[in-house]
């Protein structure tokens, strides 16, 4: 049977040096007995039964993980080192043959998200939302949505021209209908185009019959790229498309004022405005796809409204601009503590529009963006969906980033990790730290220094034009929704009154983007209690009993956005005759060893006698 065990290992051993790990890598197995011999034993017996079977059968050390539940009845044993799925499964086969009592045995194989493609009708057209080797200048959108569609607990103001009644856009509206959804901010009456000053339906009314310019529903275009509906077969999908929207109209066909801007950003975050009713559902991110048309420095009354959001945990989200130029003359963009969002294209080029310069946090996908719209010229009439390029449109797919962040972790909104005045600039670092670097050419360009005011046509970003990178949503939620990795260590034999460490070094969270474990902690589970050195540290240490037992303790590690993660080890504490006993029985693990070596190095000869490379 030993033989027979070491041919199985053997051929583990020609395939591990002959195609070398898979992707699906294996770290534990489940194993069962058959339901009548499990029904006899007890926990503590069952686990030691386990694990000797295991290594008996095969000549390697495996340790006892947990039970699984009691409806399936199952044990996790942990594998001395990481197998590929195949290798996992010719170990598992090893001990089936040998133990008929058991019921099985099989990898517990891991598992990863797969991105998600909603079923919206014009999604074919949204290549913006797409992964990055399909479009360069693409946001990731369909790997994020493997973690989180975003929640209804957070809300997106949209501070715009206002919304419609878009089927794509009622289900996500805070009251479910467009002329509840927030508020008309517009305070002169004769430019509301509504025969009134503000008031609590923020619907877009259009451009005024015989005006210069149709209307541009751009709120409603807005509103669709942070939250269409997704996967409902209908239009479009948003980049967030489970979060609330919130509309502040400001803007008529006519433009809108900064003091009405500046009222409705303070209406959206829930603070009182003079007049107006206390906001019922306040926003945690602002978008603002405005700006000037001339050069103009961040006046100190926007400024001052930005502050206030940033303490409140508010994040404002704003457009760089469309005209070509430094976007330090571009108000609100130029405004401290902003996060402004100038565009690309689709092969992450910078739009030969975008407004560049070092006040840019970021960039985002600006061309060709389908999203929400209408098909009246200057009164609602029917929905539809539209292409539009912009800045306008770059903004909200990050503020729609943002909510994703949010939603995959409630623990950045509740103050114990992040303090709410240092919320933004969290979420900013996050959002710079995982975006991805810009190509470093471009079709059609030679800039190689990146753009220009003389640049008519789309060239080379660079962090000093064009932000910190292209924005990254599946990286940027995996960095704050993403729990740390916890590894407390192999299983250990130890002799009474020996001195034990514990070590968690081998613990990890994503420090690429950005995360890092900030806390450990140790507690003992079973056994006599032992007294741990220091035991929310990395490495601990304790003396071991004076009489033979199983100690288990638990590690917990938690990194810098509130996420733990938990993994247990056990100490079997021995006196020497059971060392020496267990050495004893070793010896024919050695053989077992030396057999297996020698058979995986024939198994590999005849492998490649019977199957030579090719020339």
């Amino acid at each position: 049977m030993m033989l027979r065990t070491c041919w199985y290992l053997g051929m583990l051993l020609m395939l591990w040096g002959s195609t070398g790990f898979a992707q699906n890598h294996v770290e534990q197995l489940i194993v069962k007995y058959r339901p009548e011999l499990q029904a006899k034993m007890t926990g503590s017996a069952l686990q030691a039964r386990l694990v000797n079977n295991v290594a008996n059968s095969t000549g390697l050390q495996v340790s006892y993980k947990r039970p699984m539940s009691e409806v399936i009845g199952a044990h996790v044993l942990k594998l001395p080192y990481v197998m590929s799925f195949t290798d996992a499964q010719l170990y598992a086969k090893a001990v089936m043959d040998q133990h008929p009592e058991m019921l099985y045995v099989e990898p517990d194989s891991k598992r990863y998200p797969r991105a998600k493609t909603p079923d919206d009708p014009e999604f074919a057209k949204q290549w913006y939302l797409q992964a990055p080797e399909h479009y360069a200048g693409a946001a990731n959108l369909v790997n994020a949505w493997s973690l989180t569609q975003g929640s209804s607990d957070i809300v997106v103001g949209i501070l715009d021209s206002g919304i419609l009644e878009h089927a794509d856009l009622v289900p996500n509206l805070v009251s479910g209908k467009a002329s509840r959804a927030g508020f008309d901010m517009i305070s002169d009456a004769e430019t509301a185009n509504d025969n009134d000053g503000r008031d609590a339906n923020p619907v877009d009314t259009g451009a005024a019959v015989g005006s210069s310019t149709t209307s541009a529903w751009h709120g409603t275009h807005i509103a669709g790229i942070v939250a269409a509906k997704g996967d409902n077969n209908l239009a479009v999908a948003g980049t967030a498309w489970a979060t609330r929207l919130l509309s502040v109209r400001i803007l008529s066909d006519q433009g809108g004022s900064m003091s009405d801007e500046v009222d409705g950003m303070l209406w959206a975050a829930g603070e009182p405005v003079p007049g107006l009713p206390v906001n019922p559902n306040p926003a945690h991110i602002v978008n603002l796809s405005i700006g000037t048309d001339s050069f103009e420095e961040c006046s100190r009354t926007e400024q001052a409204a930005v502050d206030t959001l940033k303490k409140l945990g508010l994040a404002v989200v704003v457009a760089a601009g469309n005209e070509n130029r430094n976007v330090e003359g571009s108000s609100p963009a130029n405004c401290k503590g902003v996060i402004a969002v100038t565009g690309l294209t689709k092969d992450g080029a910078r739009a030969p529009f975008a407004n560049y310069g070092t006040a840019n946090t970021i960039a985002a996908p600006a061309v060709d963006i389908v999203s929400t719209y209408n098909t009246g010229a200057y009164a609602p009439e029917q929905d539809s969906v539209h292409a539009e390029s912009g800045t306008s449109q770059a903004a909200p797919q990050v503020a729609g980033i943002l909510a994703l962040m949010l939603a995959s972790n409630d623990k950045l909104r509740d103050g114990s990790v992040v303090a709410k005045d240092k919320l933004v600039d969290f979420l900013k670092e996050r959002l710079q730290k995982t975006a991805r670097p810009f190509p470093s050419s471009i079709s059609g360009s030679s800039d190689a220094k990146g753009c220009n005011p003389n640049q008519e046509t789309a060239c080379i970003c660079t962090t000093e034009t064009c932000g910190a990178g292209i924005v990254d949503a599946y990286r940027a939620v995996k960095s704050v929704g993403a729990a740390p990795k916890a590894v407390a260590g192999k299983d250990q034999s130890v002799a009474l009154g020996a001195s034990v460490s514990l070590d968690a070094g081998g613990s990890s969270d994503d420090t690429e983007l950005g995360s890092q474990i900030v806390q450990y902690a140790w507690t003992q589970l079973a056994g006599d209690s032992v007294a741990l050195s220091s035991p929310n540290q990395a490495k601990v240490s304790f003396t071991a009993p004076a009489k033979a037992q199983d100690l288990r303790f638990k590690l917990i590690v938690t990194d810098d956005t509130g996420l733990s993660a938990e993994d247990e080890i056990l100490i079997k504490v021995q006196s020497i005759d059971d060392e020496s006993s267990n050495s004893k029985v070793g010896g024919s693990t050695d053989v077992c060893l030396l057999c297996l070596l020698v058979m995986g190095l024939v198994a590999r000869y005849f492998f490649f006698w019977l199957y030579p490379p090719l020339p």
